[in-house]
């Protein structure tokens, strides 16, 4: 039986969310975990547009997620499970499991701060925040978290793009899905995580550069920069 701290919800994968072999696409599976985040947080009271109404809202500060089985076909039902493990000082942690016909295919964690829109700056979780977000106890959907990425010492740039209105979301800036498009548009290979550590905002009409550093066979650092070298994203990506 749900409660109000786990939330379930059901996808059917489409076509377009799809890549060449008919499967669901890493973004898309991540696009489902922020929907599924959106619907619980709408539930519990503290929704985008809840907090806007006070001039605040959520920020994507880390998000890992990890590909435990095959990805779903075009057509089955994709099962997302979330729930809140509580706040830790300035940070928000919400967790993720993604299950295809019963079994656990994709597992996430996110931690999230709170900004304050006039300022563009983080600002203290409240207290009653605190309080209404956090269970009494909650299990840990990825235990060995290491959210710190290295900065990149010497990298290549392997890709460029123009943001456009289509990449904002509510908040004004680049949606946290639009970045994951970028740093796999020039990898090739099966996927096993994906690590990113959101630094800044990008917005419209902004050219953000993508650069890239191999580490072996199945390793890439990669790093998205504005076009006045400020650091927008680090991001690790691990193949199997």
């Amino acid at each position: 039986m749900e409660d109000r701290w786990v939330h379930f919800a059901d996808y059917t994968v489409r076509l377009y969310e799809t890549d060449e072999s008919s499967r669901l696409t890493f973004s898309s599976l991540c696009t489902f975990f922020e929907e599924a985040a959106n619907h619980h947080a709408v539930k519990l009271g503290y929704s985008v547009r809840d907090m806007l109404k006070n001039g605040i809202t959520w920020v994507l500060l880390r998000f890992e997620v990890r590909l435990l089985g095959e990805m779903p076909s075009e057509g089955e039902t994709v099962t997302v499970k979330t729930w809140p493990l509580g706040v830790n000082k300035l940070f928000f942690r919400r967790d993720f499991q993604a299950l295809a016909n019963g079994k656990p295919f994709a597992c996430a964690a996110s931690e999230w701060t709170v900004l304050d829109t006039a300022a563009r700056k983080a600002v203290a979780i409240p207290l009653k925040m605190n309080e209404d977000l956090t269970p009494p106890s909650a299990d840990r959907a990825i235990e060995d978290l290491n959210w710190k990425l290295p900065l990149l010492q010497s990298a290549e740039e392997s890709a460029s793009f123009i943001i456009r209105k289509t990449d904002i979301d509510r908040n004004g800036h680049v949606n946290n899905v639009r970045y994951i498009d970028w740093i796999l548009e020039k990898t090739d290979g099966a996927l096993l995580s994906v690590t990113l550590n959101y630094r800044a905002e990008a917005l419209y009409g902004e050219v953000v550069k993508l650069k890239s550093s191999v580490i072996g066979e199945k390793e890439i650092l990669q790093a998205i920069y504005n076009s006045e070298g400020r650091e927008l994203l680090r991001a690790k990506i691990l193949f199997k």
